[in-house]
């Protein structure tokens, strides 16, 4: 399956409009995966972080590369709005959201070719970027 991403400057976006059109975890496989093809245009001397961002307000996923203080984003950012989601989205689903787009990031990530080659730690948060976690 491919999406059509539009590009303003080097960001990336798509937005995932029907809640039928892609299950949420492939929407997160094709952000991941969008992300990790443009690690090389990405990738500078203070790069450290993969970030993977969900703004549960928004239902909008960034991914960026970033430095160590995760203030200094690379120039090439992918976002994605799911509108969809942001209509059935409430206090009561946001945990279940959050634990699947952060099993479907570093689920793809563990065999992703491009992101293994480089020395990124990989990150997902849902907060502020001092919260960090793992994938």
């Amino acid at each position: 399956m491919n999406i059509t991403w539009k590009q303003n400057n080097n960001t990336f976006t798509y937005e995932s409009i029907e809640k039928t059109e892609y299950p949420v975890s492939d929407t997160v496989n094709f952000c991941v995966e969008k992300a990790s093809a443009l690690l090389d245009k990405s990738i500078s001397d203070e790069s450290q972080f993969f970030l993977v961002e969900w703004n549960k307000t928004k239902c909008e996923l960034t991914i960026s590369v970033t430095d160590q203080t995760k203030t200094k984003d690379s120039d090439y950012v992918v976002s994605c709005h799911f509108v969809e989601l942001e209509k059935i989205a409430n206090a009561d689903n946001e945990v279940e959201w959050i634990e699947n787009i952060q099993f479907a990031a570093s689920n793809y990530l563990t065999t992703d070719a491009d992101f293994l080659r480089f020395s990124l730690i990989a990150l997902f948060t849902s907060e502020q970027r001092d919260y960090c976690r793992m994938l």
